[in-house]
């Protein structure tokens, strides 16, 4: 993206200050600004959301009475101002015009080439949060290096992706093969929201898992300070190659990364693989053979519903189980139960027809 500052300073004494309104701002995108000074079309809209690298111009006009020239920028929720970029104005011509760069992704460092001399050294190069801002033109005055005039302000917002993270150590597998330690450098962003692991499986399925960048204990996760934020990862029993990779969130873009909040994601970082061997060795499912009593050892279908016996798998994957007495399969143990019960019940009717009743004398 790419600003222009217009800065028209007050003509007159060379100790006149500059009024607000003899300072002016406008703001430009920077891909479509093209060739410096940047066309009206590439204009950008108050409350606009910018992100990357921004081309400032600031122009001066009858700069007799001004030193310098400085843009400040600040969170609204701040009441201090930062400098982004300053510049010596002092010339005896009728106008001055000076190019900067600010990327907008950090405050300026001393070795940015910014020019600023009011930086603030607790936030030299650190990462600018997505937030609404403000930012302004300053023209400082030649007497007593004091503002004189700020341009009125301009409001947007920063939506500048997170870094991508980067893998702490290589993801390792546990000693049961059913989990991933994945262990990965916390980002250094003043406003991260989530980190989001994608995990791929060998038959392409794609898993996400969400990770809360303060507090990722809630997460099942933990934080060693700066030095990483840890996770282990649950798998499947059926093994193969699994491909992680991890985006940070952070406000400021357009799709949900809660629910609640509209975020912006990282690129991916870096794609790491393991190779898992299955649960149990990857051993084929045992062999059932059925065996009844009666069979000798021969395989016998067995009906459905009949009871087993219970047995232990052998080395070769064979499982040998046999129906319990009374069971199908070929056993002729219920019809003759039928056959002596049927043969007990005629035999005591017939005694009880001929049995006499006491007293009673020959037929």
């Amino acid at each position: 993206m790419t600003i222009a500052l217009l800065l028209l300073a007050a003509s007159g004494a060379a100790t006149v200050e500059a009024s607000p309104s003899n300072v002016r701002l406008r703001v430009h995108d920077a891909d479509t600004c093209g060739a410096d000074p940047c066309s009206d079309a590439s204009r950008i809209d108050p409350s606009a959301r910018i992100d990357g690298p921004l081309r400032l111009f600031v122009h001066a006009e009858d700069p007799l009475g001004m030193r310098r020239v400085r843009v400040e920028a600040h969170p609204t929720s701040e009441a201090k101002w930062y400098c982004v970029a300053e510049a010596d104005v002092r010339d005896d011509g009728v106008s001055v015009d000076v190019a900067f760069t600010w990327d907008t992704r950090s405050w300026p460092a001393p070795e940015s080439g910014s020019g600023c001399t009011h930086t603030l050294p607790h936030i030299h190069g650190s990462p600018t949060p997505n937030a609404a801002m403000e930012m302004r033109a300053v023209a400082i005055n030649l007497v007593d290096d004091q503002d004189t005039g700020a341009s009125p302000i301009f409001g947007f917002s920063l939506a500048n992706p997170a870094a991508a993270p980067v893998w702490a150590d290589d993801p390792s597998v546990a000693a049961d093969a059913r989990a991933v330690a994945l262990s990965w450098v916390p980002g250094t962003e003043p406003d991260l929201i989530e980190y989001l692991i994608s995990r791929q499986d060998s038959d392409g399925t794609i898993v996400e898992r969400r990770i809360d960048a303060t507090t990722p204990e809630q997460d099942r996760c933990s934080r060693l300070g700066d030095a990483a934020i840890r996770c282990s990862d649950r798998l499947p029993d059926d093994g193969g190659t699994y491909s992680y990779k991890i985006a940070a969130l952070r406000p400021g873009g357009a799709q949900h990364c809660d629910g609640r909040t509209i975020c912006v994601a990282s690129a991916f970082g870096e794609v790491r693989s393991v190779e898992v061997a299955a649960v149990g060795g990857g051993a084929p499912a045992p062999t059932l053979t059925f065996i009844p009593p009666s069979a000798s050892g021969s395989a016998t279908p067995v009906a459905s519903g009949s009871a087993l016996t219970s047995a232990t798998p052998s080395d070769d994957g064979t499982l040998t189980a046999s129906p319990t007495a009374g069971g199908d399969g070929g056993s002729a143990a219920p019809l003759l139960l039928l056959v002596a019960l049927l043969i007990a019940a005629v035999a005591i009717a017939f005694r009880m027809r001929h049995r006499r009743a006491p007293g009673d004398g020959p037929v």
